[in-house]
């Protein structure tokens, strides 16, 4: 009997890293004088939730194409040159800029995930899944990872865009489900996020917080179909699992707007996965035999810090369990589509026991809620 087996992971973040309180102090500026137009008691009300959300998001570094969140005014490449950012960058512009650095990050992560697997050339590789919810541009990043990765110009692409935080769960079903159906497939699954371009300078609070949480990177997985007795890869895919919460569609959305794609992440998403996230799993793992006592590793999409917590609380977690999330939420804070596969990553690394099993958690749009049970080699 074959199965889907997940041989590599790879990982990549932009060049430009600053720590989140370098950020926070940028963003004050930039609030102040937006809000500082209805009075100095408004831009140090707006400072004043900066600091607030900055401070508690458990968010240590994060990285961005752009150099702009730590240089001033005279400085900047991307914004106008000044503290309102006004006026602000267009649609265009930001897909311009996405057209110039996401193929690169996507290529970095590619490379390293390829080269962690050496037994599968490239060659092998048949299917390539681009996920992105960033920017959008045709020809896309998949003709370009064609030929920059030096890929068969035959290889079968697919594009899966604006699904948000939970896209790599989509792709890695469809993988699984193409080397499932042909047991020469190699897939590559390449996810790629620039969240910071599209930082808005509005003092509404669900403004203040998309702006805290989301930053740049790209993340890789190759999949591709062994034998049960095969002890090549990381992990089996053993099952997946999504849902949608109900009533609860306006609690996370991505609205494309003339200046940029404006986020809502509203308070009620802790208490919608506190509420649904136990009877979600409970059905993953409940048709597949298992217990959550008896999963050996936990891989929690680290939306921000109340969304792990909220997950760890319900399911009563150890904080071991959940230290990887919070690894990686601390290191690069939530980069979308690409974050669940860098937590995996941490995961993996960790060389859980043969045959332990391992769960992933994502969430979105939707509010949608997607899992994946897999079994380590």
């Amino acid at each position: 009997m074959r199965q889907t087996r997940v041989q590599a992971i790879g990982t990549a973040v932009p060049q430009y890293q600053a720590s989140q309180e370098e950020v926070a102090d940028w963003a004050k500026r930039v609030a102040f004088e937006q809000a500082s137009v209805d009075g100095e008691r408004e831009g140090r009300r707006a400072q004043s939730a900066i600091e607030r959300v900055y401070r508690s998001s458990a968010i240590h570094r994060r990285a961005s194409v752009l150099p702009d969140f730590v240089a001033d005014p005279s400085d900047f490449i991307f914004f106008p040159p000044n503290w309102r950012l006004d006026p602000a960058p267009s649609t265009a512009a930001r897909m311009e800029l996405y057209r110039r650095e996401a193929p690169p990050l996507a290529r970095v992560a590619a490379e390293r995930c390829l080269a962690a697997a050496p037994h599968l050339p490239r060659s092998a590789v048949t299917h390539l899944i681009v996920v992105t919810c960033t920017g959008f541009f045709a020809p896309g990043i998949d003709t370009i990872l064609v030929e920059q990765l030096g890929l068969r110009p035959e290889v079968q692409r697919l594009q899966i865009g604006f699904m948000g935080c939970y896209a790599a769960f989509p792709a890695l079903r469809t993988a699984d489900a193409i080397c499932r159906s042909d047991p020469e497939a190699v897939a590559l699954v390449v996810c790629v996020e620039l969240c910071s371009i599209h930082f808005r300078n509005d003092v509404t609070m669900e403004n203040i917080v998309a702006n805290c949480l989301f930053s740049d990177g790209a993340a890789a997985a190759l999949l591709s179909s062994e034998t049960e007795s095969s002890t090549r890869g990381l992990a089996t895919i053993v099952d997946s699992y999504t849902r949608i919460e109900e009533d609860s569609e306006t609690q996370m959305t991505w609205t494309v707007t003339d200046t940029g794609f404006r986020m809502t992440l509203t308070a009620e998403v802790p208490e919608t996965l506190h509420r649904g996230i136990a009877p979600f799993v409970g059905t993953l793992l409940g048709r597949n035999g298992l217990s959550v006592e008896e999963v050996g590793f936990w891989a929690v999409h680290p939306g921000g810090r109340r969304i792990v917590e909220a997950v760890r609380n319900r399911l009563e977690l150890s904080e071991g369990a959940v230290s990887p999330s919070f690894e990686v939420l601390g290191q690069n804070g939530n980069m979308s589509s690409p974050t669940v596969l860098f937590v995996l990553d941490r995961c993996f690394a960790r060389s859980p026991a043969p045959g332990a099993h391992g769960v992933a958690l994502a969430f979105g749009p939707g509010l949608t809620l997607e899992s994946m049970l897999f079994r380590a080699v």
